[in-house]
């Protein structure tokens, strides 16, 4: 538990004054929660910082291009770098930790590990849009789309995310490109809120989430 401040229902007339932008047309209430942020990339280095303080190697622009071998057992990983070169990486113990390229790595040794690409967009406006500062704090929305699933409008560092997009894909993850499809679910969903949200974003951000490639629901 985090021990936060308990949700808070609001009435239809309580979210126009604290957003006065948002259109009052069929709007029943809202729900105020807080939550905490988490700077992906910021996480990323401070685990690979706590790593390198305990002794690890790291390789960053690597890619897996060959496992070592001995015998049946991985042994070890052969890296290629961005300017061609090559380094076998000897290792007690291999672990595919590779996301949406594991099925790739896990072909490198003869296995398999069939995964569902789901591509997801944001949109980023390289500002903080005023009406995401309330008394200092960090404001985000969660708006429910047409397709009743939710567009997240979030303040990221000195930038303005707007999304995810969840569509499926068969493109290779290093490929992923967003589709005009994506970029106008995004703005028509934020501007059935806020007729004035700017149209107008300076650039995309795209990845893909793996799932298992099975049957049945992703849960």
């Amino acid at each position: 538990m985090k021990y936060g401040l308990p949700p808070l229902r609001l009435t239809a007339e309580e979210p126009r004054r604290l957003l006065p932008a948002l259109r009052p047309e069929g709007l029943a209430g809202a729900l105020v929660f807080d939550e905490w942020w988490v700077d992906p990339e910021a996480l990323v280095k401070a685990n690979l910082d706590a790593a390198v303080r305990r002794g690890a190697d790291i390789r960053l622009g690597a890619e897996a291009v060959g496992l070592l071998k001995d015998g049946v057992r991985a042994a070890g990983v052969r890296l290629r770098f961005a300017d061609g070169k090559e380094e076998d990486v000897p290792a007690r113990l291999v672990l595919n930790a590779a996301g949406p390229w594991a099925d790739r790595v896990a072909r490198l040794g003869g296995a398999e590990a069939p995964l569902r690409l789901r591509q997801g967009i944001h949109l980023v406006y390289d500002k903080r849009l005023e009406f995401l500062a309330d008394r200092g704090k960090s404001l985000g929305l969660i708006l429910q789309a047409s397709d009743r699933r939710y567009v997240f409008v979030l303040p990221h560092g000195e930038t303005t995310l707007v999304g995810p997009t969840d569509v499926a894909t068969d493109r290779s993850p290093d490929a992923l490109l967003p589709t005009e499809e994506e970029k106008k679910y995004l703005l028509s969903t934020v501007r059935g809120y806020f007729p004035s949200f700017p149209e107008r974003y300076d650039r995309t951000l795209a990845g893909a989430r793996p799932l298992l490639g099975r049957a049945g629901p992703e849960k």
